[in-house]
């Protein structure tokens, strides 16, 4: 039996030297859902192809092609932010010199840039203007987003503020830092468990929050 699938990502296997391609099997979809997959699996595998090879503006119009046809298709809403944000990152000088050195090099690129190293840092989440927070612990922090497991539900897309002193930390500011994120993705969250588990996007930082966060991030990379 032949499987609808569709290509949506790449990733490194531990053992493995070459790049692993993960797709999905959209068989079991509404047959309405299974269309629009099928009707945009080229232009999402092209999309991903020119993001691989750091390609942003060819990415990003595949990217749009595919969510004018399937509009709530969540992979695709995922590059279009993944695109967004590295063209927003590497719009300087030094960062276009990266590009150039990481050039059709995505993952080694991700890599040395965005890497996510564990933690156990207790963290406040609470929503944009509310006092009312939620205790809450960063498990794994990158310079774009954490991993964040808490009691509280969150739902896809929310805007949430995370508060953070990192007191074991040798950093320079010893005031908490404040982060304005967005909830991307849920990881095996189940309303009846006590504990769920976050990604959460940065869509805010303060230059003087960022730079404690950089110097986190080199701390937790030497204890690695």
């Amino acid at each position: 039996r032949k499987f609808q699938i569709r290509e949506i990502d790449t990733t490194r296997v531990k053992g493995k030297v070459q790049p692993v391609t993960v797709y999905e099997i959209f068989d079991v979809d509404a047959s309405e859902i299974r269309e629009k997959k099928q009707a945009t699996r080229e232009p999402l595998e092209q999309g991903i192809q020119h993001l691989n090879a750091l390609e942003f503006q060819p990415a990003l119009a595949c990217f749009e092609t595919c969510l004018s046809v399937f509009p709530q298709d969540v992979i695709a809403k995922q590059y279009m932010g993944r695109v967004n944000y590295m063209n927003k990152y590497f719009h300087s000088h030094e960062a276009n010199l990266i590009l150039r050195q990481f050039k059709n090099n995505l993952q080694e690129l991700m890599r040395r840039e965005f890497e996510p190293f564990e933690c156990h840092i207790p963290a406040r989440l609470s929503l944009v203007n509310q006092e009312e927070g939620h205790e809450s612990q960063i498990i794994n922090l990158s310079k774009i987003g954490m991993l964040i497991e808490t009691q509280w539900l969150l739902d896809l897309y929310m805007t949430i503020v995370i508060e953070v002193a990192f007191v074991e930390f040798d950093v320079d500011n010893d005031q908490p830092v404040n982060i304005l994120g967005r909830v991307v993705r849920k990881t095996g969250v189940d309303e009846t468990s006590p504990v769920k588990n976050y990604g959460v996007e940065f869509i805010q930082v303060s230059p003087k929050d960022k730079e404690t966060l950089y110097q986190v991030l080199k701390q937790l990379e030497l204890n690695q």
